[in-house]
């Protein structure tokens, strides 16, 4: 999770390139472009262990929404800069945590 959202901050225009300018982009489902595919493969894949009876896809679904909405929320001065890192933790300890 710190890892997407440094790359994230450091990478703006990366990550519009990638999600923001991509409209007809589904990620859970084929045929997605090569390159988010494969970054949903290993959000999938990081998920799948910690998914505790719950589906794989449908976690990464949700990782990812909330990681880019955290992402453009804070890039476009909508959240609280001070209570950033409680957000982060905050987010990790629900998401990752069993049902």
């Amino acid at each position: 999770m710190t890892a997407y959202l440094d790359f994230a901050y450091a990478n703006p225009e990366v990550c519009d390139a990638m999600l923001a300018h991509t409209p007809d982009l589904t990620l859970g489902r084929d045929p997605a472009p090569g390159t988010p595919r494969a970054a949903f493969a290993e959000l999938r894949a990081a998920a799948a262990p910690l998914a505790a009876g719950r589906d794989p896809d449908t976690l990464a679904e949700l990782g990812w929404a909330l990681l880019h909405g955290m992402v453009m929320l804070t890039r476009g001065g909508r959240l609280r800069p001070e209570t950033q890192e409680q957000r982060e933790e905050m987010a990790v300890a629900r998401l990752l945590a069993g049902p």
